[in-house]
């Protein structure tokens, strides 16, 4: 009788640590004193994403937004912009890899990659190329290992016909050839503006990794500025941080002692068949 008792307390405990939160999440997007006309359009709006999940990375320890921003909704506050300088002194022009995808290793010296220093062609040529606020190793090596949306990109180049090339980003397996996406920069050029050495190319639904391979052609004897405008991050050491915080604060509000008492009537409902119980495997 007593085991019973106690585990009716322990899902009452449960049922309090892991109400759903889209009820109190809900509950605050309708402020304080809102009339009933704009509390009924409120609903209307959310009613148009019935079955579907109101996702916008708010709140998600998988997704690391970076600065102020705290979701998907505002990218351009992520304040993550990387900056690579490309020289060009040859009578040719040259195509430069910027992301060689999953291939690339921090000494790697294959022809034509974006590398910090010396960039050797395929007939064993040479471009420079720096980069900032860190170097081209720290980048790539952080891109590798952290997929990152990309969410702009701006070309200023001392050839004015540098902006009128076209960038290929290509995504990368190593089972099948997958598709290549054809960027026209010339595209972006404001035929208004006294900028003409200069363009600034917006990018959606772009995740750079070690699965996209990122190209495009430095026109000879020129320097071009490349400016990545990077956002989201799906960082793992960030996650776990996030987690273990949660986890701190749960531990500290309900007690350890309770914690663990708590999980030892999980496992105990478990082995007596409490399915509804098992819902909460993980959480």
């Amino acid at each position: 009788m007593k085991k019973y008792l106690f585990l009716s307390v322990a899902a009452l405990i449960l049922s309090a640590l892991f109400m759903p939160v889209s009820v109190v999440a809900m509950a605050a997007l309708v402020p304080f004193g809102m009339n009933p006309d704009d509390a009924e359009e409120l609903a209307s709006a959310f009613s148009s994403f019935e079955g579907e999940s109101l996702y916008t990375g708010y709140g998600d320890d998988y997704v690391d937004f970076g600065g102020p921003n705290g979701s998907f909704a505002d990218l351009v506050n992520a304040e993550r912009i990387f900056v690579v300088n490309i020289k060009n002194d040859l009578i040719t022009t040259e195509n430069v890899i910027l992301l060689p995808g999953y291939t690339w290793f921090s000494s790697a010296s294959g022809n034509n990659w974006l590398k910090e220093g010396v960039i050797k062609t395929v007939d064993n040529k040479t471009l420079s190329a720096n980069g900032s606020p860190k170097t081209i190793t720290e980048f790539l090596a952080f891109i590798m290992r952290n997929p990152t949306t990309l969410h702009a990109m701006r070309f200023s180049s001392s050839d004015a016909t540098q902006v009128s090339q076209q960038m290929i980003l290509k995504e990368l397996s190593p089972f099948k050839d997958l598709q290549s996406r054809v960027i026209d920069l010339g595209a972006y050029v404001n035929e208004n503006t006294y900028k003409d050495k200069m363009v600034t190319v917006p990018l959606h639904n772009v995740v750079i990794s070690s699965d996209v391979e990122l190209s495009i052609p430095i026109m000879a004897n020129s320097t071009c500025t490349i400016t990545f405008f990077c956002g989201a991050v799906a960082n793992a050491s960030v996650t776990l941080k996030r987690k273990q915080e949660k986890a701190v604060s749960t531990i500290n509000h309900i007690g350890l002692g309770n914690v663990r008492r708590l999980h030892s009537s999980i496992r105990i409902a478990k082995q007596n068949g409490f399915k509804a119980l098992r819902s909460f495997e993980g959480e």
